[in-house]
């Protein structure tokens, strides 16, 4: 059986909770690869220099030993996502995480939401208006995340990046420019407005259905928000001429009605959209 973080915070045991803090990463020398247990953290930037006003992309690439994984936004049935605190210079402003889809991480009774062997977790940044042309812009962030495979390890690096302020006419790709490009092929679009999405909610499932104007061989949710669908429960999809049909089983953990029901809808193309689906009451 594996030993999870709980939704609650807890370790299964005493014993457990004192052995794995041991082994948590203090906080490194900044620099701009950081290792922790299983796990590699690299603080990255889409660029190598940037003018005033620009916004360019930067991010923490993890990368895990084989077996082992982090998590997405929402972790499913246990475990905790990244946690990440930007230490910009004032005037920098950095975004909101951008998501990639994550992966089903299935065990005896639970389903997770996270990702194996490699991700980028990316955020926009944008600089102040004036910059003083070859200055020298450190950033920095504290990350905090939690690796798992039979066990889970709680791990915490201090990761940091110099790049170049520049002449607005100037432009230099980092070396890690391609690996922002195809990470931004990759994450969720938004639905396309003509798309009619909707959500029926019943005794013990909503019902989604996704009119995309064509027939869905297949498609898979992962919901945005905690304690809605039973993680764990089979996707029954009903293909028709003009979408796809999604019954979900309802979480045990779901105490009152909700209004919308979002997450991230991956078709059986492998292209993930982020939906927003009004929720229907017909249990009352």
């Amino acid at each position: 059986m594996k030993r999870r973080l709980n939704r609650s915070g807890g370790w299964a045991s005493a014993v457990t909770m004192f052995a794995l803090l041991m082994t948590l990463t203090p906080n490194a020398v900044a620099q701009s690869r950081a290792a922790g247990p299983h796990t590699t953290v690299t603080l990255l930037a889409s660029r190598d220099s940037l003018a005033g006003g620009e916004r360019l992309s930067i991010g923490l690439q993890f990368q895990m030993e084989k077996g082992w994984h982090i998590y997405w936004v929402n972790p499913g049935d246990s475990g905790q996502p990244p946690k990440i605190e930007w230490q910009l210079p004032t005037g920098f402003h950095a975004g909101p995480i951008e998501w990639p889809a994550p992966e089903k991480l299935t065990a005896p009774s639970i389903v997770d939401y996270g990702y194996e062997n490699e991700v980028l977790l990316m955020a926009p940044l944008r600089a102040p208006a004036q910059l003083k042309p070859s200055a020298s812009i450190s950033l920095a962030a504290t990350v905090n995340w939690l690796v798992c495979k039979d066990i889970c390890i709680p791990a915490k690096a201090r990761v940091a990046l110099a790049l170049r302020a520049r002449d607005p006419q100037q432009d230099k790709a980092s070396s890690s420019s391609t690996l922002f490009v195809e990470t931004e092929k990759s994450l969720p679009r938004t639905a396309p407005a003509n798309w009619q999405i909707t959500a029926i909610s019943e005794k013990d499932d909503f019902v989604l259905t996704v009119e995309t104007g064509k027939r869905e061989t297949a498609a898979t949710f992962f919901p945005l928000d905690a304690e809605q669908i039973k993680n764990a429960a089979v996707q029954a999809a009903t293909p028709f001429s003009r979408g796809v049909r999604l019954r979900l089983q309802k979480s045990d953990g779901l105490l009152k009605p909700i209004p919308v029901l979002r997450g991230v809808l991956v078709l059986g193309t492998g292209r993930a959209y982020k939906i927003a689906a009004p929720v229907k009451q017909t249990v009352r």
